[in-house]
């Protein structure tokens, strides 16, 4: 069913883009935010979603033009040709999939099907079980592959297919237009407390558990700190771990602070002094852009695109996953900095941040991949 109408005059060329999702998450956030901004380049984006969700409603509402298909058919094959009738009747130039999913898998088989360039856009890291299942039918459907980490490229082993380009984040938003004292306290903590968050769903491979554990380990000499964890909960038994691992200690418990979901995390950032993902397995995390964005230094597991993300020292500290030891002593480390060095560290991410993850330079380079494939349609 189509949503909306889009906004202004129709452009030239438009691109379908194809999302599995509609949630607050980071692969349909970051489809979504490139979509809006095609408009800039002469393109006109029209969305595709199998599932509704919060951003559905915030398209609708701007604007754009939406569309949703539910898997449906044997082998899928209605939701193939309600894709196709889509490109068909709506004049797309190219469909750009979204994510190592199935449902991508259907967006380009229509756009293959219509003769039309498919670019199918990799989110997930190489561990994710996903990957190998839609591995093949993305060699084979995609004109381009567009990858975040040298793990993907290796992954698919197409060069000449692959291009590795950063996501981007809205770096205004993320300006800091709140001291962190003040930010502080409108969360009740105070302007001496040092304040690590968490921002993402909680389960094993984010790592809550091991933020936690290393904080414990922290509290006896530095008893200033404390943790937000911001996320919804995927794993319940990751929730259960932290509250039996809090409640046989009062200061612990104490010190962390369990949020829940954020429609808007940019004041919890704002307020906090350094950012801990100490994940198992990450592609190119979004809290990481949002947080140096902000001038809040990271702390985080060195995998997927981590290490191009961070410069170990410099912008934050890098530590190997499952390492608790190592997450432990990254953080006194932070939490030990004078305040001279904090805020030449602060300046650091941001200028990391415009260099690095700058919204325009990530538009520019999706949109010059568009020109370069349909450059060479008859």
């Amino acid at each position: 069913d189509q949503y909306s109408a889009t906004p202004g005059e129709a452009q030239q060329r438009r691109i379908l883009l194809a999302s599995h999702h509609a949630s607050r998450r980071g692969s349909a956030i970051s489809l979504v935010e490139l979509g809006m901004r095609l408009f800039e380049h002469d393109y006109e984006p029209v969305f595709v979603f199998s599932k509704h969700g919060a951003l559905v409603d915030e398209l609708i509402e701007r604007g754009f033009k939406v569309f949703m298909v539910k898997r449906a058919g044997m082998f899928r094959m209605a939701t193939i040709r309600e894709v196709f009738g889509i490109i068909r009747a709506q004049g797309i130039s190219l469909v750009h999939a979204n994510s190592a999913v199935a449902f991508s898998k259907y967006a380009a088989m229509a756009g293959r099907l219509a003769g039309i360039p498919v670019i199918w856009h990799i989110r997930e890291p190489i561990e994710d079980k996903r990957m190998v299942r839609q591995r093949r039918w993305i060699r084979w459907l995609a004109n381009s592959i567009i990858v975040l980490t040298r793990q993907q490229a290796r992954f698919f082993g197409m060069p000449e297919k692959t291009h590795r380009i950063f996501n981007g984040v809205d770096l205004a938003r993320f300006q800091r237009q709140m001291d962190r004292s003040a930010a502080k306290a409108a969360l009740g903590y105070s302007a001496n407390d040092f304040l690590f968050i968490q921002i993402g769903s909680i389960e094993h491979n984010k790592g809550q558990y091991r933020s936690v554990q290393a904080l414990a380990r922290l509290l006896p000499a530095l008893p200033h700190c404390h943790l937000l964890i911001v996320g919804a909960v995927l794993e319940r038994e990751e929730l259960e771990a932290l509250e039996t691992l809090t409640r046989t200690n009062p200061e612990l418990k104490a010190a962390v602070r369990i949020y829940g979901e954020s429609a808007d995390v940019t004041p919890l950032i704002w307020a906090s002094d350094c950012l801990l993902l100490p994940s198992l397995r990450e592609s190119f995390p979004r809290t990481i852009m949002e947080a140096m964005a902000a001038g809040t230094p990271v702390v985080a597991s060195a995998v997927g695109a981590v290490e191009d993300m961070i410069e170990d020292g410099v912008t934050g500290m890098q530590v190997p996953p499952n390492d608790i030891e190592a997450l432990t002593n990254n953080m006194r480390a932070m939490a030990g900095q004078n305040p001279t060095e904090a805020m030449e560290m602060a300046t650091r991410c941001v200028s990391a941040a415009q260099r690095l993850f700058a919204m325009e330079t990530h538009v520019a380079a999706i949109t010059t991949l568009y020109d370069q494939l349909l450059a060479k349609q008859p």
